[in-house]
């Protein structure tokens, strides 16, 4: 293999003469080299796969959009009546155009929440839509929209919670049976479904985990057997496929973001949950994370409450930038009211969010790109144009699949006009790289830059898969 120190990584870009051009530059990098790294932690095609798509619309909506004001279904207080579910004027379409405008790639409904309701004709439940008001399968209503407009599906489902079941008085035995029903039939009466979103993940009855006795954690690798034997490529995360980021859920992510992690020392291996104060440079497992928010902020409503305060457009573009644009994946709650349909407000600010993002990070607005460029630790990629670029964003990416996360440390560094590197500071995050960071800095006009890395390991390779320049387009406040 060729060593990483022999690649030349100047890279001229041609423009016409005297032209300048204002843009972001959205670097993709990422690296894989000759020979795979041995012992390195690295992430499934599929975990990538889910990695890569980046952003997930959440929709809350059960018995509890009816009954807000009353607390949380069956936690408090008895389980609502499911006759109280009686939405008005339900559009799963609405619902799945909202989440492709704003450029979400995945939808999560709330199939069956923590009180057990759920929007199907459960065979495994009585407690469904078949005794309400609306006796339809909502479920199915939602898989075929995100067919249409090829979304994909996920289903938060809970398999240690169901409030429903504990209040009846189901013993261990008969809880565990029941939520494996229902579970099986999530994944096999509606063809393949992307991810199941398993609140709760790992933890055992009690307090607000309704199961009864010692159900949980003893279940926990059955259900994570059944649900591979039945649907193997369905992701589960939160869950064993993905931890949750560790700034909670409040749409900020954290940073650095290390990618690997411990185990608990008691958990079954299939288990796969990380010591959430073991992410580090040097975890034995690597583990993508994601952060959650609801638009209804401040506040942090997750079902739809009337005259709530909400983000709007520009508060949308932040926190993505936080979560997002640090390497976590994000998933932003847009919950719909009692007609079963979000609300005109969220989804107009929501659309606005979505036409930033596409313009900013749509391949038609490629000013430049170059492609495998591959380096050692603490060498550089250089870019050099003929005429000046001006520019206020940097995006990087690793190569997970194939190196693992290998930067804790980078700079960023642009050719004045004297000719001399001049290194930026304010904006530069400057340490992990990981799955994705996007820095955001005073705009600068320049013919060069040059980025520097240094890997946990010195002697990892580093291979830049693509380098983008784009012009930034954040919504207008």
């Amino acid at each position: 293999p060729i060593s990483p120190r022999q690649i030349h990584n100047d890279v001229a870009l041609k423009l016409s003469s005297g032209m300048i051009v204002h843009f972001a530059v959205l670097f993709l990098l990422s690296f894989t080299y000759g020979i795979t790294p041995p012992n390195v932690p690295r992430p499934s095609s599929r975990v990538m796969d889910y990695m890569d798509m980046g952003f997930t619309q959440f929709m809350h909506f059960s018995v509890d959009t009816f009954r807000w004001e009353d607390g949380q279904d069956c936690w408090h207080q008895p389980c609502w009546k499911a006759s109280v579910f009686k939405p008005t004027n339900i559009s799963t379409e609405q619902w799945v155009e909202t989440a492709a405008a704003m450029g979400a790639k995945e939808i999560c409904l709330t199939a069956h929440h923590t009180g057990g309701f759920c929007l199907w004709p459960a065979e495994h439940s009585p407690y469904n839509v078949m005794s309400s008001g609306y006796p339809h399968d909502i479920v199915k209503m939602f898989v075929d929209s995100c067919r249409k407009h090829d979304i994909r599906p996920c289903f938060y489902f809970p398999p240690n919670c169901n409030g429903w079941f504990h209040r009846h008085g189901y013993t261990p035995e008969q809880f565990v049976e029941g939520q494996l029903g229902l579970m099986r039939e999530l994944l096999t009466n509606y063809g393949f479904i992307y991810r199941l979103w398993w609140d709760l993940y790992p933890m055992k009855c009690g307090g607000i985990v309704q199961c009864p006795g010692d159900a949980f954690p003893a279940a926990w690798p059955r259900f994570i057997a059944e649900a591979r034997k039945l649907s193997p490529d369905t992701i589960l995360g939160t869950g064993p496929d993905v931890a949750h980021s560790l700034n909670g859920e409040h749409g900020t992510g954290s940073y650095p973001i290390y990618n690997y992690c411990d185990l608990q020392p008691h958990d079954p291996k299939s288990v796969s949950y990380c010591n959430m104060s073991s992410w580090s440079t040097s975890g034995s497992v690597f583990k993508p994370r994601e952060a959650d928010a609801t638009i209804q902020n401040p506040g942090d409503k997750w079902w739809w409450r009337p005259n709530h305060a909400y983000w709007n457009a520009s508060q949308i573009w932040d926190h993505f930038l936080l979560t997002w644009g640090r390497g976590d994946n994000f998933i932003l709650n847009m919950p719909p009211n009692h007609t079963g349909q979000i609300p005109d407000k969220y989804t107009k600010e929501g659309i606005l969010f979505g036409e930033a993002y596409k313009a900013t990070f749509s391949t038609d607005n490629e000013v430049f790109s170059a492609v495998n460029k591959t380096i050692a630790s603490g060498d550089s990629v250089t870019l050099t144009f003929q005429t000046a670029r001006s520019f206020d964003m940097l995006e990087m990416r690793e190569d997970l699949l194939h190196w693992g996360q290998a930067v804790k440390k980078y700079t960023v560094s642009v050719l004045d006009e004297d000719g001399k590197w001049k290194a930026l500071t304010k904006g530069i995050h400057g340490q992990s790289v990981g799955n994705r960071i996007v820095d955001t800095f005073p705009m600068v006009s320049t013919k060069g830059v040059r980025i520097t890395a240094d890997a946990i390991d010195p002697a990892h390779g580093i291979r830049f898969r693509h380098i983008y320049g784009r012009v930034a387009k954040p919504p207008k406040k």
